[in-house]
């Protein structure tokens, strides 16, 4: 098999990282306004993120103002800001940035902590109504990991709540949803449960979106039909400071975020890879790499896993079980997932790829006659981002805004 890159050691000397990173990212990109936006900043200061990620203390390069704001206003996007002040705040004055940008450190934390305490609250609550009313609810993505993979919860900045249930239970859970005062105006599970993995709900008051997963991969066809099964099975218990729940085994996790992270997203955030550095310190032992090798193969996610790994180790410095380190000697991918992965790959470039992607293995030939007729005229309430007025014109107006969208996109 060929590896998905070339094999090659990163560079010990920090001094060198940033051309090195910002080559790996020329294939991977980061998320940004453009992309890879984050290397328009100085050298030195990647340096200086590099060092803050991984927790080595780094003498601050000589900057104006307006250079460590716009730091600041770059890694913002990447939600990692509250990440790297818990190590830079605790390292000696002389490798600190100046006053103004160190508060924004002070301030990020703090806040961290406060919108984390209050998050809690919401899943406490949500978490009582789904045990009471019998469903099975995993705690998944930020608000679990930042339970468990992080020293401290502030460390790990969410913006809504991720939660995992079976297909069936839906339903269920989405009267339970209502008894709390939330509301969803997408009803994509009434849509199609199969071309959608999620609904959103709003609470009625103060509060953060809370997304309801029923499956990991919604079509793409990736995940064996048993695989929430199974990881409902292998759920781990956690009782953390404040909360009390369930959540997935840490190679159920590193799946699930890993198509998120790169299958889904051909964009990645930087907090997504500081996830998956910190979620592969649980894998202890060299049964748990094994069954990772197996599963990645099984699961269809050989060549991303493999990309979320190198970028992982690449960032925080980690290195991988000198067994496990020569991706060459890892199991080779699937064809069907070579296949794929070439439409993946290009998705956000390509709309033709999405609708492959999307069609691949929606059950049966009325699932995906019903995808191609949303493709071209989606239920209204889907339109809401195309929407400019309350005009009773509007919504044909939504249509052809969406379809300009895509010439744009084209």
């Amino acid at each position: 098999m060929k590896t998905v890159f070339e094999s090659h050691a990163q560079p010990d000397d920090l001094t060198t990282l940033p051309a090195f990173i910002q080559k790996w990212h020329a294939n991977y990109p980061l998320m940004g306004n453009p992309p890879n936006a984050l290397f328009s900043i100085r050298d030195d200061l990647i340096i200086y993120l590099i060092g803050a990620i991984r927790d080595i203390p780094c003498t601050p390069p000589m900057c104006g103002p307006e250079e460590w704001d716009d730091f600041i206003k770059i890694i913002g996007s990447h939600l990692i800001i509250p990440f790297i002040a818990s190590h830079i705040l605790s390292w000696h004055k002389e490798f600190q940035p100046p006053e103004k940008t160190l508060s924004v450190f002070k301030n990020a934390l703090f806040a961290g902590t406060a919108r984390n305490i209050f998050m809690g609250d919401q899943i406490r609550q949500i978490l009582l109504k789904f045990q009471e009313a019998g469903i099975p609810v995993l705690l998944v993505k930020g608000p679990a990991l930042g339970r468990t993979i992080y020293p401290d919860l502030a460390m790990r900045q969410s913006t809504d709540i991720d939660l995992l249930i079976r297909p069936d239970d839906f339903l269920h859970c989405e009267k339970v949803m209502g008894t709390l005062g939330y509301s969803s105006t997408a009803l994509t599970y009434h849509i199609s449960r199969y071309a959608f993995h999620h609904q959103a709900f709003l609470p009625e008051k103060i509060g953060v979106m809370v997304e309801i997963h029923w499956m990991a991969d919604f079509g793409f066809g990736y995940f064996p039909e048993n695989w929430l099964d199974n990881s409902l099975k292998r759920k781990i218990h956690v009782q953390s400071k404040d909360l009390i729940f369930d959540t997935l085994h840490p190679e159920d996790h590193l799946q699930f975020l890993v198509f998120h992270n790169v299958i889904l997203h051909n964009h990645r955030r930087l907090d997504w890879i500081v996830d998956i550095s910190r979620l592969i310190r649980d894998f202890t032992i060299n049964d748990d790499w094994k069954s990772l090798e197996r599963s990645s193969v099984t699961h269809h996610t050989r060549i991303p896993v493999e990309i979320a790994l190198k970028e992982a180790i690449l960032w925080s410095g980690n290195t991988l079980p000198s067994k496990f380190s020569d991706f060459s000697t890892w199991p080779s991918p699937s064809e069907w997932e070579e296949r794929m992965w070439k439409y993946a790959a290009i998705q956000e470039t390509s709309f033709l790829a999405v609708f492959h992607l999307r069609l691949k293995r929606l059950p049966g030939f009325v699932e995906k006659l019903k995808y191609c007729g949303r493709f071209i005229l989606p239920p209204s309430h889907l339109m809401i981002e195309y929407r400019r007025s309350e005009s009773s014109w509007d919504p044909y107006l939504a249509h052809i805004r969406r379809w300009w969208s895509f010439i744009d996109y084209l």
